[in-house]
């Protein structure tokens, strides 16, 4: 080599976080299917079932079962029936920082 060459590395932080997200647990959900012979199904849950925003950037699932879901307006925790959405609040303290939620690491 003659030691002019170029830097192929990508950087995650070009691609949407959201994309991301959903590769990641696109594969997850593949890589896991693939040591089972069953069928799996798969659902639209949107805003008509109570989710607060169809924009999603995050999806988790925590110890307990619960589907935990980050929007551009608040958090979601799906218990497979209903949603509970958790947002900002003036006047509480203890609500979240703000409704827009990100999602950079994909572990609870």
């Amino acid at each position: 080599m003659n030691g002019n060459h170029t830097n192929a590395t990508v950087k995650l932080t070009n691609f949407p976080t959201g994309l991301i997200s959903v590769v990641f647990c696109l594969v997850v959900v593949v890589a896991s299917g693939q040591q089972y012979s069953k069928e799996v199904e798969f659902a639209r849950i949107g805003v008509e079932a109570g989710l607060s925003n169809s924009n999603v950037t995050c999806i988790l699932q925590d110890r307990k079962g619960f589907l935990w879901v980050g929007t551009a307006d608040g958090l979601n925790k799906f218990n497979g029936y209903d949603f509970k959405v958790y947002r900002h609040r003036e006047e509480d303290i203890t609500s979240l920082i703000k409704n827009d939620i990100a999602c950079n690491i994909c572990h609870i």
